[in-house]
Parts: structure tokens; C-alpha cells; sequence
């Protein structure tokens, strides 16, 4: 090998050594001066002086650095401030020791929070029983800037004159990416509440919740949730359970418009058993072309409600009533679409809902008093259809009533099912065979 080629190499292991050397101490300079007065009073400006965070103790060696912190919280609803202590155990990088495995980044800390005021949080929240247990949370940094949040919330239990409630703990896991996207998952082993004065009970299996989103600081930025619960029951003077029930919410960028998201949603129950004649049940909805300003305009009445709620209620109110009114100005104006698929079986047969809206606009409208309802709706169009199974009519007691429907011509019998075919376009509303003028009924 080249003299010279290896002189180069010994100075870049030197120098890699070196860093890699000096890197914890320069992390650990870099955690002191992140835990200033200005960030500190930052939060408490943030919060309206509820939440004050002061700097009780820091030391920092090479490798390590141990802050305490004293937490104090105003209540709004009680003149009680409930204080905590949040101990903060930073290991510093590059190359950091943990229980599973070595991992390369530029700080790991276990956090824990701990509070001697549970009865003053419990004179908070109407003279609730509360046991707060002490809130553990592992932070990882690495090296490419990822976040890795692990939360752990022991068993809590609550109980007041009202109600009681029990749970098994929280386990959650949040990852925040350098290009802001993050991703969050939420396990709760059990969950049971019981309303002391109407005497029922609810309890809850298993709950698992995950979120998704490409950009946390944009409320239109792409974004899934999805919910699972293995088992749900309700016991009291309505009796219900579910198994395998199931939710997702996903917000994405629209094809058709690239200052529009389209909004689906997707919600099951296949096992049901209540006191009413239906034991499935599952709603799928689209919401298509929402446009990214009636996000805009909704963070706006959430911040107004926020920083002006106390100071200032009645200008709160009227800006957000104003903001209102922009956001159904907003959607008017705009293409929208909206489609809804319903399916349950009722009265041991499969009965369906399909309904879809297309909106096709008014741009030209510039004040919501002089919205016109026939332009309205010679803007709409609309199909339903619906499909019943013969044997759940018949088993429902309703067979006289939908007789009657089907002689006037609004419901199709074709044997084993019977259905309902409408469309509303161009102000009419076609029902089967049956026509039916709309501008005739607003008039």
C-alpha cells in the first residue's frame, strides 16, 4: 500500500477517534444549554402561566447528565396548584449502552415523573379518588436526528361519587423522523368503567390505537389512524358486546386537485349482540376534493378558542362563528363528493345502503345570505340505493307498511330481495320509475 494513502487513513481513524472521543462531552454542553430560562418561560407563555417549569438540579458529567425538574400546574376549574418532579437520566452519545442492545446516537434518557398531589388533583375533578402512579418514558436520539419515544402508564384506578374506573396500563410507542413525519402506537390492556348511579358497566379489551402522519406540523398533510378493539361490552340497562371491532381514519392528497385532500373512513362490527335484531354492522365513507383552507380556517377557531376563550369569551365567540360561517362559504363554493356504503345484518339477512353525493359547486357565491336553495340543489346530484333481504322485511313486522311502497312503484321486489333505486339530478328526484319535480316542492 501507497505510504501516503496510508498516512491518510491513520489521520482519519485518529480523527474519527478523537470525535467520537470528545462527542459526549460536546452532547452533554449541548442538553445544558438546551434547559434555559428562555425555553422554560417559552412553555409557560404557551400555556397561560398553567403549567411553569423551573430548574431545580443539573449535573453533567462526561457521559451522563442528571436534571431534575419542578412541574407546576394551575388548575382552571379550582384554585389548586398540583406540583411534580420530572428526573431525567441522559446518557450522552455516540456509542450508547442499553439493556436490549448498543445503539449509535446522540442521546438516550429514561424519564420519570412522579407527584405528591393527588388529592389536590382529585379536588380538581370532583372529589375523585386518584392514585396517580409515576409516569415512565425512555427517549432516544440518533444520529440521523430520528426520535424514539417510549411511554409506559402503570394500572390507574379512579373512583368518585359517580363513577369508578380501572385500567391495565398504557404502553406506547411514538417515532418522530427528521422530515417531520411521525409514527405513534398505543396499547391498552384494559379498560373497565362503572356509572355508580345508573348502575352499568364497560369494559373495554385490548384497545390498540396507531397513527401515522408525513408532516405532524400540517393539518392537511397525509395521515392514517386505525383502531382495533378485540372485545367491547356494555352491562346495565342496555346490553351490548362486540368482538373484532375496527376503525380507520386516512386523510390523503387529491388526484384531482392539488390543494384538496380526499377523507375515508372505515368502521366494523362483524359480531354483535344486543337487545336489537342486528348482529353485523360496517360503514365505509369518502369525502373527496376538501379543499386545505377549511383546515386552515378550523386550526384558526381552535386558536382563537384557545387564547381567547378566557380573556375575551364573547369576542372568541364571534370570531369563530365568523370563521364558521368562511368555512360553509368554503365548502359551497367547491367540488365536493361524498360516498357512504352501509352493510349490516338485521333480522338474520344482509341489508345494504349505498348512497353518493357529487357537488359541483358555486364559485360565484361570495356571502351565505344569498344562497339560493333551487341552484342549490340543481347542483347536487345523488343516487341511493338500497337492498333489503326479503327475509328481514318479513321478520321485522313491517311487511304491510313496504307493500304499500312497492304498489306505488317506489320499491323493486325481485323475490329474495327488494329494492329502492333513487337519483336526484337536474331538480328531479327519480325514485325507481317515479319522477318526481323538486322545484315544485321548494317553491
Amino acid at each position: 500500500m501507497n505510504m501516503r494513502i496510508k498516512k491518510i487513513i491513520i489521520v482519519l481513524a485518529l480523527s474519527t477517534g478523537l470525535f467520537a472521543s470528545f462527542a459526549p462531552k460536546i452532547i452533554g454542553i449541548a442538553i445544558q444549554q438546551a434547559f434555559n430560562a428562555d425555553l422554560l418561560n417559552e412553555i409557560a407563555k404557551q400555556t397561560n402561566n398553567r403549567i411553569n417549569i423551573t430548574l431545580s438540579q443539573i449535573n453533567s458529567s462526561w457521559f451522563q447528565t442528571l436534571i431534575s425538574l419542578n412541574i407546576e400546574y394551575r388548575a382552571s376549574t379550582a384554585n389548586e396548584t398540583i406540583s411534580a418532579v420530572a428526573d431525567l437520566n441522559i446518557d450522552h452519545g455516540l456509542f450508547i449502552l442499553e439493556t436490549k442492545q448498543p445503539k449509535f446516537g446522540l442521546a438516550s434518557a429514561e424519564i420519570k415523573i412522579k407527584t405528591d398531589d393527588s388529592k389536590k388533583l382529585a379536588k380538581t375533578f370532583n372529589q375523585m379518588k386518584l392514585e396517580l402512579p409515576t409516569l415512565t418514558s425512555n427517549l432516544f436520539i440518533g444520529i440521523n436526528q430520528r426520535l424514539e419515544i417510549a411511554v409506559e402508564i402503570p394500572p390507574l384506578r379512579a373512583e368518585s361519587k359517580v363513577f369508578k374506573t380501572n385500567s391495565q396500563g398504557l404502553i406506547g410507542e411514538i417515532l418522530f423522523e427528521k422530515d417531520r413525519s411521525v409514527n405513534a402506537k398505543f396499547f391498552i390492556r384494559q379498560i373497565d368503567a362503572q356509572d355508580l348511579i345508573r348502575n352499568s358497566e364497560v369494559n373495554i379489551s385490548g384497545l390498540q390505537l396507531t397513527v401515522a402522519s408525513e408532516d405532524l406540523n400540517r393539518l392537511e398533510a397525509p395521515i392514517e389512524f386505525s383502531l382495533v378493539i378485540p372485545s367491547i361490552a356494555i352491562m346495565g340497562s342496555t346490553q351490548f358486546s362486540a368482538r373484532d371491532v375496527s376503525a380507520a381514519l386516512e386523510i390523503n392528497d387529491s388526484d384531482a386537485n392539488d390543494k384538496s385532500v380526499n377523507i375515508s373512513q372505515n368502521i366494523s362490527l362483524p359480531y354483535i349482540q344486543t337487545g336489537f335484531p342486528i348482529t353485523s354492522l360496517s360503514w365505509a365513507s369518502e369525502i373527496k376534493e376538501v379543499r386545505y383552507e377549511i383546515f386552515e380556517k378550523y386550526n384558526q377557531i381552535l386558536s382563537t378558542i384557545r387564547l381567547q376563550a378566557r380573556a375575551a369569551p364573547l369576542t372568541a365567540v364571534a370570531e369563530a362563528s365568523e370563521l364558521g360561517e368562511e368555512i360553509g362559504l368554503l365548502v359551497l363554493q367547491n367540488k365536493l363528493e361524498l360516498n357512504n356504503f352501509i352493510t349490516g345484518n338485521i333480522y338474520d339477512d344482509e341489508n345494504t345502503v349505498d348512497l353518493k353525493f357529487k357537488f359541483k359547486g358555486l364559485p360565484h357565491l361570495t356571502n351565505l345570505d344569498d344562497l339560493d336553495t333551487n341552484e342549490l340543489i340543481n347542483h347536487l346530484v345523488a343516487n341511493l340505493d338500497i337492498s333489503l333481504g326479503a327475509n328481514a322485511v318479513k321478520n321485522s313486522g313491517f311487511t304491510t307498511l313496504i307493500e304499500q311502497y312497492i304498489e306505488l312503484g317506489y320499491i323493486i321486489d325481485n323475490g329474495d330481495r327488494l329494492n329502492l333505486n333513487g337519483k336526484m339530478q337536474d331538480s328531479e328526484l327519480h325514485l325507481n320509475n317515479t319522477i318526481i319535480s323538486l322545484d315544485e316542492l321548494f317553491e
